[in-house]
């Protein structure tokens, strides 16, 4: 896919003033208003303005503006966090949206002049919009956890089906289960056991029914990817007999010992097993 460069502020040009912005444009309006590289205020890919400042620039009632923002954040293209009653997005994957060229093409300026308006319009945003609190430093904390689509999706497609589970809660604990630093593929395989359990539970049983299935929300709450998450099989070495024999030994597969020589598969150990 290819990339094509806009300058900053065309949205302002006096042709598109006085319309509604489109769910596109305001989404390249997202894109265009966040932070090309970190400053004092923003990390890369973020912008703070509140909800008013949004509904105003796209011309929406607040309501519509909020369904947007909410939307965005269903769809995993968005995090957004309230500190100090300010509103910080966070573009997800903002990398995939910048032309690689990006760092080269502005050659002609110094470093100072490359966003000049941008930084200036966030601080004044920033400065008009939130009330400052007596004794606490204006900086906002940034920190957020942008989780990957892909991820998400590979883990929906993984759980069992089951009739009324809506896939928005289930993105908000996933969600909170990455940001308690719980490693995605661990969830994923999760998944994967917990449907072969189904599938297990429902050939043995013919009672047993699709409602039993846990929503995914509940699931991902109650951390019950550790019940059946599998630990992915180790890599393999083909190490010496003694060392194979010694291997063999330790998880009692003494019936293997008997042989005289030991084939090759009978020799393979965990990488890292002494």
């Amino acid at each position: 896919m290819g990339h094509y460069q806009m300058e900053r502020g065309w949205m302002d040009h006096p042709l598109f003033r006085g319309e509604p912005f489109t769910k596109a444009q305001a989404w390249e309006w997202l894109i265009m208003e966040a932070n090309f590289k970190d400053t004092k205020w923003l990390k890369r890919g973020q912008l703070s303005h509140s909800i008013r400042h949004l509904s105003s620039v796209w011309q929406w009632h607040r309501a519509r503006t909020e369904r947007f923002l909410t939307r965005l954040k269903t769809e995993t293209m968005i995090e957004t966090e309230t500190r100090q009653g300010r509103t910080v997005i966070t573009i997800c994957n903002y990398n995939r949206y910048q032309a690689p060229q990006n760092g080269q093409r502005d050659k002609t300026e110094t470093p100072r002049e490359t966003q000049p308006r941008h930084n200036r319009d966030t601080t004044e945003t920033i400065q008009k919009e939130g009330k400052k609190e007596e004794g606490i430093k204006e900086q906002i904390p940034t920190e957020s956890v942008c989780v990957r689509l892909n991820d998400f999706e590979r883990f929906w497609k993984a759980y069992p089906d089951r009739k009324g589970n809506p896939k928005k809660p289930a993105v908000d604990a996933w969600r909170a289960a990455v940001r308690r630093g719980v490693d995605p593929e661990v969830m994923i395989r999760g998944a994967e056991g917990y449907a072969r359990h189904c599938r297990e539970q429902a050939s043995a049983d013919p009672s047993w029914r699709e409602s039993l299935i846990a929503h995914a929300r509940t699931w991902l709450s109650q951390a019950r990817w550790e019940e059946y998450a599998e630990a992915p099989a180790p890599r393999m070495r083909k190490a010496s007999e003694e060392e194979a024999r010694a291997y063999l030994e330790s998880v009692g597969r003494k019936n293997v010992l008997s042989d005289r020589v030991l084939p090759d598969w009978a020799r393979m150990v965990p990488e890292g097993w002494s």
